[in-house]
């Protein structure tokens, strides 16, 4: 079965802020600093995905201190 990518898969930088919910220009910086994968298509159209997205936003994502303790717990609780 093949993997063939859809147009709906890519986004342009303004589409992904508002998916994301932040500002163009923090995706501009996050370009910049290659920060989130993109494509570019000629010198001035970047097209980005949304699963890539999805897996940087998961990066950039800070678990709270009660998900941690959670963790340790969980792990204690295995270990026995």
């Amino acid at each position: 079965m093949e993997n063939t990518l859809q147009p709906s898969d890519y986004i342009r930088p303004k589409e992904a802020a508002r998916y994301l919910n932040v500002s163009p220009r923090t995706i501009a910086r996050w370009i910049a600093c290659n920060r989130i994968p993109y494509i570019r298509m000629g010198r001035r159209m970047i097209l980005l995905r949304k699963s890539s997205l999805d897996r940087a936003m998961d990066k950039l994502t800070i678990r709270s201190y009660g998900d941690i303790r959670e963790e340790q717990e969980r792990s204690r609780r295995n270990r026995w």
